[in-house]
């Protein structure tokens, strides 16, 4: 009598708190994921020159102007790239934890199916 009870205890846990629980830690997981790329930062500074490195002009002539805005705009385009690729990790890193996200919620619905198979 005490073993059924306890199993339908388990049974009630495994298929209501725990899957909440399970949500709650996957939740922590993307969080995680998200900050360790600083993908918010990314996304707001994804057009910034890289290392904020730019040039400026001393004087007004056309070749000066000309050198810093090409040095501005490639500066620009690096930070785009290198950023871009970051924040292009840290997307593979969050489709690659929602796959095993998925993966781990089929086998906990069949996991009591399991234990059941085997204690027999």
């Amino acid at each position: 009598m005490n073993s059924v009870l306890f199993f339908t205890h388990y049974l009630i846990w495994h298929y209501t708190r725990a899957y909440r629980d399970i949500v709650a830690v996957y939740l922590n997981f993307m969080w995680y994921v998200t900050h360790l790329f600083s993908m918010p930062l990314l996304l707001r500074t994804l057009f910034s020159p890289w290392k904020r490195i730019t040039a400026g002009h001393r004087k007004f002539d056309l070749e000066d102007w000309a050198e810093a805005v090409t040095f501005n705009i490639l500066s620009r385009i690096t930070g785009f790239i290198i950023r871009g690729v970051l924040m292009l990790m840290g997307l593979i890193g969050l489709i690659f934890l929602t796959v095993g996200f998925v993966a781990f919620l089929i086998l906990w619905c069949f996991l009591p199916f399991a234990l059941v198979y085997v204690s027999f």
